[in-house]
């Protein structure tokens, strides 16, 4: 009550033309019906992620669940455009909402690539160090979302003991810190000379960093198929090393396979992790090492994608 009274004192007081919602919170987007339905200003719900479609809906009592649907169909039915972020979001929603899809619009995340642009003119990377495998960001520990990293972990193990030189020349990257959880599985499985923790870096370090890598790792949330990690297109962009995708076959690994990004696979999948790191190795010892272009990611650039949002917010029908 208290959000939908202050918001509507807001729209009134600074003559507000439409309401645009971010969501999650999932709650933010009913409280965005209410208000479309007090004030009559078109409603704009832009899922970053899904409401229904996730394992914690999943993991509820049957009551929460019909809660759960019966809000986020009040939501959309009370919007005027539904932002999805992912064609598999997308395909979802028009499929429960069959009579609604004139309002359903794709617009991915992206990328600012001028954030990149630099890069074009660095020196290429000279293979010839270690193996570097690098993943960008954070793990976080949570109880709804997880990623986790250990079978990608038992795979360096396994390559560790069948081939010792081999792993003697990789080494795994984490920028940021790794969680306590994650330090206390590097340490049981003795990886502590392979696993090293970069700590938060300036942008063109950072930068740096991915584009001298041989492998960049992305791990999606356990179990969720129509999430994108937002860092797949910060790799992309530095249009270099392929990308490693641990993560429920879906939006993710439709994208990868789409671009030929590099490589998606079941988070759990350890003999898949271990071949595939050991193909990527392989090729770089023969002197050909795997790299990316940035085809295709104009796509996904948010200079682009903004005139995409302008031009449904174009749509609208105000009040006179």
């Amino acid at each position: 009550p208290f959000a939908v009274r202050q918001g509507r004192k807001i729209i009134k007081e600074n003559e507000i033309d439409a309401i645009f919602v971010t969501c999650p919170p999932h709650s933010a987007a009913v409280i965005g019906a209410v208000l479309k339905r007090l004030t009559r200003r078109p409603l704009v719900l832009d899922f970053r992620d899904d409401w229904v479609d996730t394992p914690w809906q999943a993991e509820r009592p049957a009551f929460v669940r019909w809660i759960n649907k019966w809000l986020e169909r009040f939501a959309v039915s009370s919007a005027s455009k539904v932002v999805l972020v992912t064609p598999v979001s997308h395909a979802a929603f028009e499929k429960r909402y069959p009579r609604q899809k004139d309002k359903m619009v794709y617009i991915p995340n992206g990328v600012d690539l001028a954030d990149y642009a630099y890069l074009d003119n660095a020196p290429p990377p000279t293979f010839d160090g270690k193996f570097t495998i690098v993943h960008a960001g954070l793990l976080t520990v949570a109880a709804d979302w997880n990623r986790d990293p250990k079978a990608f972990f038992q795979a360096l193990v396994n390559i560790r003991q069948a081939h010792p030189e081999i792993g003697d020349d990789m080494r795994m990257v984490f920028t940021g810190e790794l969680p306590p959880e994650y330090k206390a599985y590097v340490t049981e499985m003795g990886l502590e000379g392979m696993v090293e923790e970069a700590g938060y870096l300036p942008r063109p370090e950072f930068a740096t960093l991915l584009r001298n890598a041989d492998l960049l790792l992305t791990i999606n949330y356990a179990g969720f198929s129509t999430l994108i990690p937002g860092k797949i297109y910060e790799y992309w962009a530095v249009s270099g090393p392929p990308i490693m995708l641990l993560s429920e076959p879906g939006a993710a690994h439709q994208l990868i396979q789409q671009y030929k990004l590099g490589v998606a696979l079941k988070q759990d999948d350890t003999p898949g992790i271990q071949q595939a790191i050991m193909e990527y190795y392989q090729q770089r010892a023969d002197g050909q090492p795997v790299r990316i272009t940035r085809d295709g990611i104009d796509n996904f650039a948010r200079a682009k994608l903004a005139e995409k949002l302008a031009g449904a917010l174009d749509g609208l029908k105000f009040r006179s």
